[in-house]
Formats: structure tokens, sequence, C-alpha cells
């Protein structure tokens, strides 16, 4: 991507540190839509003399940096939505615990997706089904866990569940603005961040609007695991960027 050449960052604009460094030539992939930039880092490059070539693996370059796309362009971070259904395309559902469909190479590859997201979110449903923990567990990749992002429009996970046991990963609870939430403070002694968010029309949180607010908080990118009602409202609301999808070899049986 283009370098930066907007001031007041954590240092110097990389067109300016690029620039000094009097190196011949720059290839970039995609020009910064960001307004601070978009094209003035290339004109400062060419007024130091520095030749510029453009447009090389564009869409590779478009593809890994699609979250700060996005959040520029649109406001909202990256949708990235990861299913896994059975061989009848069924979803499967625990009691509890998770239930297991695919196999390893996938669940390793649900793992790495973890771990190049910002954020992962997911609603209270799948919590109480499958009690998971939502952080990456790839061997030394687990300081990349995700901030965990919960659906609940009224606060009613509860504070035993297992995605509080590791207090070194954030977990925010997305509530419905303007309701009481009477278990918001037992949620946020339990380590949850309270987060509030505007509803729809029917009174369900916004989807729009909690990516804007996870934008707001620095989210390039997320990552959806939720169940078919999560999935389904973000894709009506056409809000998915790119679908995940694995398939197990078996149909799914519900045992007991």
């Amino acid at each position: 991507m283009e370098p930066c050449a907007h001031e007041g960052g954590r240092g110097a604009p990389c067109a300016n540190v690029i620039a000094a460094a009097q190196v011949a030539r720059v290839v970039i992939g995609i020009r910064d839509p960001d307004p601070r930039t978009a094209g003035r880092g290339i004109d400062k490059l060419k007024a130091a003399g520095i030749e510029v070539i453009e447009g090389v693996g564009a869409a590779e370059a478009a593809s890994v940096t699609l979250g700060h796309l996005m959040r520029v362009t649109e406001g909202r971070p990256a949708v990235t939505l990861k299913m896994a259904v059975g061989s009848d395309g069924r979803i499967p559902r625990g009691d509890g615990e998770p239930v297991w469909i695919t196999g390893r190479q996938a669940r390793a590859h649900g793992h790495l997706l973890r771990a190049m997201n910002d954020a992962i979110l997911v609603g209270r449903g799948t919590v109480a089904a499958d009690n998971p923990s939502l952080t990456c567990r790839l061997p030394g990749m687990s300081c990349r866990s995700p901030v965990r992002v919960i659906l609940d429009r009224r606060l009613r996970t509860p504070p035993d569940v297992k995605l509080f046991e590791d207090v070194m990963v954030p977990v925010w609870l997305v509530c419905a603005a303007g309701e009481d939430q009477p278990n918001a403070n037992l949620l946020h002694d339990h380590g949850a961040e309270i987060v509030p968010v505007p509803v729809d029309d029917f009174g369900m949180i916004d989807p729009q609007d909690t990516l804007e607010t996870l934008a707001h908080r620095g989210i390039t990118r997320v990552l959806i695991e939720g169940g078919p009602s999560v999935a389904q409202t973000f894709v009506e609301a056409d809000l998915v960027d790119e679908f995940v999808l694995y398939q197990g070899p078996s149909p799914w049986v519900r045992t007991g």
C-alpha cells in the first residue's frame, strides 16, 4: 500500500522516511484511500526523485489490507463469516459443549483465522450452546487471540462461562442501548466490557451500528463464528465480505 503522508502518528510519515533514505524505486500495489494520504505519499516520493511503480499485485494488496480499506471507505471492519456444516448442510449445535463435525486441519485453519482477525463475534445463543473460549489455541499463537464480541441484547450471558476464564483476552458484550441492563455490573466485575449499541426497527441489535462501533474502537477485521441467526442477520444486511465454509464428511446427528 502507498506509504502514509500524514503527520500525527507514532513517528514521521512513512513517505518522508522513504524519501529521506533516497531509495531508487518504490513498488506500490494500491493507493491508500485514507484522505490524509490518498496520493500525497506518492507525490512526496516523486518529488524526491524516486521512481514509483503502481498496481503491482493490486488484488493481493487489496486482500491483505481489506480491513483498513473497509474501515476507511465504509466506516466498518471487513467481515469474514466462518461456518461448519455436516455433509447434509446442517449446522451442529451443542448442549453446553462444542460440537466437532470437521477434522483437525479445518479446526487448525479456524484458529488461524482467529489469529488473523482483530475480533471474533458470536451471539449469546452460541455461548449457551457451545460454551466456547473463542481464543486462538495454535502453538505459540495464543497472544494473537482476538477480542471476543458477544451479541447479547439483554446481557444474559452467565458469569461462569469459559469466556471469562482467560482474563488476558478482552470480552465485549454488545447490548441494546437505552434499555435497563440489571446484569451489567455483575458481568463487568467478571471482566466484560459493556458496549451499548442501538437496536433496529425490530428491537434487535443493529448489525451496521455494531460494526461501526467496533470500527471506532480500532477493529479492522471481524470473524463471525455465530450460529445461523447471527449469520443470517449479517448476510441479509449485506455486511459479509468473505465466506469460509467447512463441510464435514458425515451428517450431523444429535445424540442423547
